[in-house]
């Protein structure tokens, strides 16, 4: 399935690729046309908002793994953040009682573009600080509530993340990912996007 979409001089397009052995590439690609405005190196990112059903939506829960071995299960809303690449982090949506769910792994690109760093510009710090968010499914939550370009998860009114239990219930798993457009020309398709894999 592809989308495309224009906004002013940038290009994007949406990708979800259905494989075989039952995994799922979701990918997000942009570019930008020829202009003064698209010259100069930038951030993009992009949230997919998970909401598998695994069996049923009642009864799911997350875990979080990474490359030595350590795991956690979530029991109640968390925001988290992958780290370096090493860390091998992933995510895990599964069923309570059948223990069958999908595998949420960064891409290879994702990694390139990290949660913005603490510079004390607020414009900058402000942008991105989740990699993830774990969160109770609510039918209101389809956005981070913060409006503007900023991801808030964890402010305001229509806070996502408010401690709400996430086990044997009806789960949402939030996936940042994103990349920088260095200042080269014009046309050139950057695409990231994480790994699905039941």
């Amino acid at each position: 399935l592809t989308t495309h979409c224009t906004a002013g001089w940038y290009r994007y397009t949406m990708k979800w690729e259905f494989h075989r052995d039952g995994s799922i590439r979701p990918l997000y690609g942009f570019t930008s046309t020829g202009s003064a405005c698209t010259q100069n190196p930038r951030r993009h990112h992009a949230y997919w908002r998970f909401d598998f059903d695994i069996e049923g939506a009642d009864d799911d829960y997350i875990t979080e793994t990474n490359a030595v071995g350590a795991s956690v299960v979530f029991e109640n809303e968390a925001l988290r953040t992958w780290g370096a690449p090493s860390d091998g982090v992933a995510w895990s949506v599964l069923d309570t009682e059948t223990e069958r769910g999908y595998r949420v792994a960064p891409g290879a690109a994702d990694y390139d573009t990290p949660v913005n760093p603490n510079t004390g510009i607020p414009e900058v710090d402000d942008f991105v600080k989740e990699d993830a968010v774990v969160a109770r499914y609510q039918p209101g939550e389809i956005d981070d509530g913060g409006g503007g370009c900023s991801a808030n998860f964890d402010t305001g009114s229509n806070s996502i993340v408010n401690d709400e239990s996430v086990y044997d219930t009806d789960v949402v798993l939030w996936y940042r990912t994103g990349s920088t457009k260095p200042d080269i020309a014009p046309g050139t398709c950057y695409v990231v996007g994480p790994v699905l894999t039941p």
